[in-house]
């Protein structure tokens, strides 16, 4: 199930010179993956670098709760694509959390993290993934990415040894991890 996304697509920026991170809050408390839209320019050697972090103070500065996931560079082309990046873990509802894309390769052989032109995104850059600097107006544009959850809101719950013929039963399930939205 899809949780938060920015899926519009109008225009990509360069991952040569610099680290991107865009910002999001999820509803739900699994992770599954993580999906991002990428080309890529020219021929780079090493693959693209997805990282999860937790936001400190409005950076993503905060714990690192998924590094160095890799995809093959042969993976990605010229086309821009969703690529996918598994995480497996449970979040905090409460706090927001960044979705890294490191610099790779060179000017000539690189990937581009496509975005939408809009100015109303919450996206930071780092030169060196330590010291990041938050995107100002008119350029906060949100870059594109897919959370995904795989823990049902609701389930079936089936329990016929309680029931004759002609009867149902009814069971009221409660989750912890449902929030009123």
């Amino acid at each position: 199930t899809k949780d938060q996304y920015s899926d519009t697509d109008t225009t990509s920026t360069t991952l040569y010179d610099k680290s991107i991170a865009m910002r999001f809050t999820p509803r739900y408390r699994y992770c599954h993956s993580i999906g991002v839209k990428l080309s890529k320019t020219g021929s780079p050697t090493a693959g693209p670098i997805m990282e999860l972090i937790e936001d400190y103070n409005g950076t993503p500065g905060g714990t690192i709760l998924r590094d160095t996931l890799r995809k093959e560079s042969g993976a990605i082309s010229s086309t821009a694509g969703w690529h996918y990046f598994d995480i497996a873990d449970d979040l905090n509802v409460s706090k927001n959390y960044w979705i890294v894309m490191v610099k790779t390769g060179n000017v000539s052989n690189t990937y581009n993290w496509h975005r939408d032109g809009l100015d109303t995104g919450t996206h930071s850059t780092s030169a060196d993934l330590i010291t990041w600097t938050p995107a100002s107006t008119p350029n906060r544009w949100n870059f594109t990415f897919e959370e995904y959850t795989s823990a049902p809101v609701l389930g079936i719950y089936s329990d016929y040894s309680d029931a004759d013929a002609k009867h149902f039963v009814e069971h009221i399930v409660k989750k912890s991890d449902i929030t009123d939205l």
